[in-house]
């Protein structure tokens, strides 16, 4: 996996620094999100300051689910956990990689019984 840097491109930045990031497809869930159909929606970048550490530059990419585009998921390069949430709901789940397959054919059923 090639670690983030401030020097990764956002094409089309909205004012809050999101948009379109073509190294999103490098991102470790990308293609097992993919397979079990969600699709990349923007990547929001991340700047952590202080501490005995210079800045960082992390990105966080986020995918929508295609039957539901309310639920949504997100891959934080900072901490390499994929949490998943319904628009506005305030609540997420944190899935590690290597239960992704389980949790996404656990959540797809999920929201297809709910749309």
């Amino acid at each position: 996996m090639t670690r983030p840097t401030h020097t990764m491109i956002i094409e089309n930045a909205n004012s809050s620094g999101q948009g379109y990031c073509a190294a999103h497809a490098q991102c470790v869930p990308h293609d097992r999100l993919v397979e079990f159909g969600w699709l990349y929606s923007h990547t929001t970048p991340i700047v952590h300051h202080g501490g005995t550490d210079s800045e960082r530059y992390y990105y966080s990419h986020t995918y929508v689910s295609a039957v539901n585009s309310e639920y949504r998921c997100s891959y934080y390069h900072g901490d390499g956990i994929i949490r998943f949430s319904k628009g506005g709901s305030g609540q997420c789940h944190r899935v590690p990689f290597y239960k992704l397959s389980k949790y996404l054919d656990y959540k797809n059923k999920w929201i297809l019984k709910r749309s």
